[in-house]
């Protein structure tokens, strides 16, 4: 079988490791790598082309996780979640042609860097800063979608509380803008699309920004 791969991980809210995980983008995203094998390197999630996402879901907390590399389930802890079987993603790949009609959902970390040469108020020179006007959120979409071989025909924008990850006592957290973009595009360039859904579109790819995932309208 050949991928990406999706699985879908709904949470089991009474497991404690669950909880735990939940309060923390970091320990998502270490449970997130487990779903592949542990000998890749220093930049593992980009060498196994890991993306997540968490979604609120009428059933509840689902971890959405992709991966370059067949999953494996074996290191869940016994009643972590609900698992169905990972699912290929080749043939939706394959099925991508200029002027296919899809629909889209992706959650990205929403900012930008300021120039070297930047005088003004909004950061330092160089620093990577977060996005929090509305239009501003919706340019960085279009513009992103654009150059990853798509023609926004619908969006809907939720904007969600930052994402936050521990880092070692006594240092700052980590924090991520987030915005949910959902709607409908044309396919421009699928080769574009493809490698935008195999690696992920922004920053925060770690902490669960970037995963594009789409559906054929039919």
């Amino acid at each position: 079988m050949t991928g990406p791969w999706l699985v879908s991980l709904q949470l089991n809210l009474n497991h404690p490791a669950a909880r735990r995980d939940l309060a923390d983008a970091g320990a998502v995203h270490r449970r997130v790598m487990s779903l592949v094998r542990d000998d890749l390197g220093d930049h593992a999630r980009s060498t196994a082309a890991v993306l997540y996402r968490i979604e609120h879901t009428r059933a509840g907390i689902r971890i959405l996780a992709q991966t370059g590399i067949e999953p494996t389930l074996a290191n869940l802890p016994d009643g972590y979640a609900h698992v169905p079987e990972p699912r290929s993603l080749h043939n939706l790949l394959a099925a991508l042609q200029v002027g296919t009609s899809i629909a889209y959902r992706i959650t990205a970390n929403t900012s930008k860097r300021l120039p070297r040469e930047y005088v003004g108020s909004e950061g330092k020179p160089g620093q990577v800063i977060a996005l929090r006007s509305p239009d501003a959120i919706q340019a960085w979409w279009e513009q992103r979608a654009a150059r990853n071989g798509l023609q926004i025909t619908s969006a809907a924008t939720t904007t969600h509380d930052d994402i936050r990850a521990r880092r070692v006592p006594g240092t700052p957290h980590a924090q991520h803008a987030a915005s949910q973009f959902d709607g409908q595009a044309t396919v421009t360039d699928p080769e574009a699309v493809v490698q935008a859904i195999r690696k992920g579109i922004g920053r925060g790819k770690s902490f669960g920004c970037g995963l594009l995932s789409v559906a054929l309208i039919q």
